[in-house]
């Protein structure tokens, strides 16, 4: 219990520091993990998590959190930092995204011991598929990524996809303090820049740089048979600089809450939710905008269908992008296949 009152008197702390913060980028994207799925299960063993997470977005906010109007001269525009819009006159700006992945999660839970803690590692590839679409009504020139599509007054459509493996997180410290009405967990995570990355692109499955994280938080059960939980989880994430390009994409935290309850065996259901906040502005000679902190607030739900009650499970889990800035604004979705061995 001491350990759990340190823990979270550490996320108060943390979460009164970042509140005044905005938020952004980078590779952590909430909304997609289920609720029981931040602590280790009752027993050791080896966790399978198939995901296949959906995005799409059709608008752009921009720094007041407003749908993009026409932008005037002189004018950068930084997308999810996937790519950065150049303007020197007007220009009315339509994005749409969409992306799929494959992503399998794979987790070995021990009966190791580390400072009273459960210990736990794992390791997530992915393949990814993100297609994405530009219509400008041009009064000037524009350039994507340093390199001029146009300069006269035109429509321009423009279209990219990619496909392949993408980046891969590993997470070698996963710690979890059990006790009778709670779960409390810290982790280490890092992502890779494995996937395809090129600055002329304006669809990568890659970043192009690594992210390290730091997450902290975990489940609080009201009830002795753990029926009902509650989530709240706080993620730090640090990027490194990006391949080819003298910028640093700023550090984010992300935070997750939420709660989840069996009505029986079969049948688990949580409503949940997630705010991005980006703390630190972009930084490097070719970081543009760098004031313009982006920020997302989500909030959604799932159902959990045990098909082997405590073995395997499927489940549907849906968000809602209810406010966004300096970001896209968008919904996404997650079908998870679970197994516990």
């Amino acid at each position: 219990m001491r350990i759990l009152l340190i823990l979270l008197a550490v996320l108060l702390i943390a979460f009164g520091l970042i509140c005044p913060a905005y938020a952004g980028g980078g590779h952590y994207q909430p909304g997609y993990a289920n609720i029981r799925d931040f602590v280790s299960p009752p027993e050791k063993g080896v966790v399978v998590l198939m995901y296949n997470p959906f995005y799409w977005s059709g608008e752009y906010r921009n720094d007041d959190g407003r749908k993009l109007q026409p932008l005037g001269a002189s004018r950068s525009l930084n997308v999810k930092e996937m790519f950065t819009i150049d303007l020197t006159a007007q220009a009315d700006i339509d994005v749409d995204i969409f992306s799929y992945a494959t992503n399998p999660l794979i987790f070995y839970f021990s009966d190791i011991k580390i400072l009273g803690a459960k210990y736990a590692a794992g390791i997530a590839p992915s393949y990814n598929y993100i297609y994405t679409k530009l219509d400008v009504d041009l009064g000037g020139s524009i350039a994507v990524n340093g390199t001029t599509i146009a300069s006269a007054n035109r429509h321009i459509k423009m279209e990219d996809s990619d496909s392949g493996f993408g980046d891969m997180m590993a997470r070698p410290i996963m710690l979890d303090w059990t006790g009778e009405h709670y779960d409390a967990v810290f982790a280490y995570s890092f992502y890779a820049p494995t996937g395809h990355y090129a600055e002329n692109k304006l669809a990568n499955v890659g970043l192009g740089y690594w992210s390290h994280e730091l997450s902290l938080g975990g489940l609080y059960y009201p009830n002795k048979n753990r029926t009902t939980a509650i989530l709240f989880n706080a993620t730090y994430e640090l990027n490194t600089r990006m391949s080819g390009s003298d910028v640093y994409p700023g550090q984010n935290v992300i935070l997750e809450y939420g709660v989840d309850h069996f009505f029986n065996k079969y049948l688990e259901v949580g409503v949940s939710g997630s705010s991005y906040f980006q703390v630190t502005e972009d930084f490097g000679s070719a970081a543009k905008n760098k004031s313009n902190k982006m920020m997302a607030h989500a909030v959604g739900g799932e159902v959990d269908l045990w098909i082997i009650p405590g073995k395997m499970s499927v489940v549907g889990r849906y968000f809602y992008q209810y406010y966004a800035q300096n970001d896209l604004k968008g919904q996404g979705a997650n079908g998870t296949v679970r197994i516990i061995f």
